[in-house]
């Protein structure tokens, strides 16, 4: 379950790169064996103390009363978290009474109201077979004597006996809660099928049916909001949350909206921190480390506050990945040194997790010695576990602490293991980087041909992830297709049996009217006869004229069957020219790969410092061009580049290959733009000789700064490029020097190219702008930062 409720709260903690698709689903079983308890009850639920319950029992006249209040504090004791053998035995007390009264004797429908309670006090006693008995009987009863109300509520008590997570009984979860829905719909009960249908799309989030989720959703937030129902937190959390798959923008505002409304109404602190601590994985997934921080810190802190240690300890993983995210080691071992109970003994995979991040957090400024004694301790954690993916985790941390120590060798003892597990579970992404670690460990030995081999299967594992995920998409459509063409046949049978039944009916029609005409014929003979000549000389012509009928028909088809083969030459050789393009994009971003690898094979030849940095500048220029070739070939249009994802791309991949994520903070606003391929690779060249120029020269060794760069409109056809640092800007006499660099004559060559103009000043830093002329594209705006 992905939501608090009264007896239950989960939380599920963000996907990281470097976990696998085996631990994901490992975290799924911890949390399931952790929380054992139904997802939210549609049913309404005690809203009276137990004093209170006592003093209007006292004051209560009328049976039907006291049978509601003596139900009512059975199931004060029956919500209570955590129920114990007096809170059992209490509630059994007071169902028992409610039992004995008359009311209860003599009507059969206030005992199935009381069968529907002992259902729930047996089931939450673990006595399942027994409270299932009562509820069968309950239904039994409330569906012979038609009472739509009870009857969703004891369907709804049916679905509690299955499990959502359960591959085996989530299909019958998802069933009586459906029938609850629709009996509550046609009671005319709007409040509680809204609670229903929220509790619906929760059900089917969690079996990843998002589309069928958001449409009950929103079914549901249309009905509280016809009612003017204000508690909606639940459902604007979990809109935000089944977004976050596939659409952060809109999981960011429907979060936010939880976040408001939760707030305003000074909701249960639970539900809250479950909200908090989802807005903050929107954050974490949109790359904001700082405002996800902020919000998993206050859910941390509400789940201490209430002593909930098993969900402290997720959320606390959610702030560990930040901090390292942020590359701030002190925070992070601060953090790790105050959540010592992630360590227990009883928790092998957070234990293990425990030490890994100690790994992590050591390896961000290659202190590997310290990092030593946690490897230790995983190998022996690893030893004591036969589970496999434990072994993955110790591959994880093991195979970088190899490479920061300089052990490259060592990294060999474990890369095929990691490449092995990889395979086996099907984890592309865990693979890629494996052969990442392979190309590194090879080239730091001076193992040439190794490297380019596993660069060449790095590439390949990347390219097959993003082609692994195109295709789960394609088969999702394909899943969804074959079944409305199931639910179109069916309907077509349906309808061809209505038809038959008409055609029988009328068939029968007709051999009345048969036999009538037989009678009238015997006496109309001779007339028949005279008027055959007529008839026979009518079907003569009429003959005649369907003839050329059908030879016009002939000549039309003729015509349409040509049309339709040029119709379909055309479309082949659309479809083939498509597929050229893609496949020479793709060439040619696999040969931009395979140059840049030869110039890094021969750079480790190279001693003169100003030879190789005109082999890492110029790996860098291709790498520019080879992301614009890489999004053609994947793209859907082959026309045009999407340059905040192109952009962004192309500043990670610098601040990676120069290590300036810790001293040289970068800032982009981009706004949706859409640019032809050649001026793509005009813009990127721009861009990586500003970003190389500013990362070089503008600031001091180990000074702290930052770069910004910003693409946005300045009207309707015209462009402006901006890269700004505040380091020490360029010399006073830079303008004499300008055409002696080569950095800015290239800049000067790329602009013309754009057809645009190029200016640069130095003032607390330097300014680079570039204005120049395009096509606009209408789409959505987008910024980000």
């Amino acid at each position: 379950m992905h939501y608090f409720s009264v007896k239950n709260l989960h939380y599920l903690s963000p996907i990281k790169t470097l976990h696998t698709e085996v631990m994901l689903k490992v975290f799924i079983a911890i949390l399931i064996g952790l929380h054992p308890a139904q997802l939210v009850m549609a049913q309404d639920g005690p809203t009276h103390s137990i004093a209170e319950l006592q003093t209007l029992l006292k004051k209560a006249t009328v049976d039907s009363d006291r049978v509601n209040l003596l139900l009512e504090a059975s199931l004060v004791y029956i919500w209570k978290p955590g129920m114990e053998k007096n809170d059992f035995d209490r509630a059994i007390f007071f169902a028992n009474q409610a039992m004995s009264t008359p009311l209860t004797r003599n009507e059969p429908v206030w005992q199935a109201r009381c069968f529907v309670v002992y259902s729930q006090l047996y089931r939450e006693g673990n006595q399942k077979e027994k409270g299932k008995l009562y509820i069968d009987s309950a239904i039994g009863i409330f569906t012979k004597y038609n009472v739509k109300n009870d009857l969703a509520g004891a369907y709804w008590e049916l679905g509690n006996y299955y499990d959502i997570y359960s591959d085996s009984e989530w299909t019958y979860k998802i069933k009586y809660a459906e029938e609850t829905e629709r009996l509550y719909k046609e009671s005319g009960e709007k409040l509680k099928q809204a609670h229903v249908l929220k509790d619906l799309g929760d059900f089917y989030q969690v079996r990843k049916f998002d589309s069928i989720a958001l449409k009950q959703l929103y079914e549901a937030l249309s009905i509280y909001k016809s009612l003017h129902y204000e508690k909606v937190q639940g459902v604007y959390d979990l809109i935000g949350y089944v977004y976050h798959r596939t659409d952060y923008q809109n999981a960011l505002k429907y979060g936010l909206l939880a976040v408001e409304t939760a707030e305003r109404l000074k909701t249960d602190v639970q539900e809250l921190s479950t909200i908090y601590n989802r807005v903050g994985l929107t954050y974490y997934r949109l790359v904001q480390y700082h405002e996800a921080l902020n919000y998993f810190k206050r859910a941390y802190t509400i789940a201490l506050n209430n002593k909930d240690t098993t969900n402290a300890r997720q959320i606390a993983t959610n702030i560990i990945d930040s901090w390292w995210r942020l590359g701030d080691q002190h925070e992070m071992l601060t953090f790790l040194q105050s959540v010592g109970f992630m360590s227990e003994k009883k928790d092998l995979h957070f234990k293990e997790y425990y030490f890994g991040s100690y790994v992590k957090a050591y390896l961000l400024t290659g202190n590997y010695k310290k990092a030593e004694p946690y490897i230790k301790e995983l190998h022996r954690l690893v030893n004591d576990s036969s589970a496999i993916n434990y072994r993955h985790i110790l591959y994880r941390s093991v195979i970088p602490y190899y490479f920061a120590a300089g052990q490259y060798k060592e990294m060999y003892k474990y890369l095929p293991r990691f490449a092995d597990i990889c395979k086996q579970y099907k984890n592309i992404q865990g693979l890629t980087d494996g052969y990442l670690w392979w190309y590194k460990a090879d080239s730091s030995l001076g193992n040439h041909p190794d490297a380019i081999t596993h660069y060449k299967l790095y590439k390949e594992a990347s390219d097959s992830s993003l082609r692994f995920t195109a295709r789960q998409q394609v088969n999702q459509l394909m899943i969804q297709h074959e079944a409305y063409k199931k639910d179109q046949e069916l309907a077509f049978k349906e309808s061809n049996i209505v038809l038959l039944n008409k055609e029988a009916k009328m068939q029968q029609q007709q051999l009345r009217q048969t036999r009538l005409v037989r009678n009238l014929t015997y006496g109309l003979s001779t007339l028949l006869l005279l008027m055959a000549g007529l008839l026979f000389n009518r079907y003569r012509l009429k003959q005649r004229s369907n003839m050329k009928l059908e030879q016009q028909q002939k000549e039309i088809n003729d015509k349409n069957v040509a049309l339709e083969k040029v119709v379909n030459q055309k479309e082949k050789l659309l479809v083939e020219k498509e597929w050229l393009l893609k496949e020479v994009h793709h060439r040619v971003k696999n040969n931009f790969h395979v140059v840049a690898s030869l110039l890094e094979i021969q750079s480790s030849y190279l001693k003169n410092k100003e030879a190789l940095t005109a082999i890492k500048d110029s790996q860098h220029r291709i790498h520019s061009m080879s992301i614009v070739h890489q999004k053609l070939y994947l793209s859907e249009t082959l026309s045009s580049i999407h340059m905040p994802e192109y952009i962004y791309e192309l500043v990670e991949y610098l601040r990676e290959s120069y290590s300036i994520r810790d001293n040289i903070r970068f800032s982009l606003h981009i706004e949706n733009i859409e640019l032809n391929h050649g001026s793509a690779i005009t813009l990127g060249l721009i861009l990586n000789e500003a970003i190389t120029n500013a990362i070089k020269y503008a600031f001091a060794k180990n000074e702290d700064g930052g770069i910004s760069i910003s693409l946005t409109r300045i009207s309707d056809s015209q462009l402006l490029l901006s890269i700004d640092d505040n380091g020490s800007g360029l010399p006073v006499d830079f303008e004499s020097k300008l055409e002696a660099s080569m950095g800015m004559e290239l800049l000067r060559g790329l602009t013309d190219d754009l057809g645009g103009s190029f200016s640069i000043e130095t003032k607390e830093g330097t300014h680079i702008k570039v204005f120049f002329d395009y096509k606009p594209v209408t789409t959505a705006q987008l910024s980000f930062s």
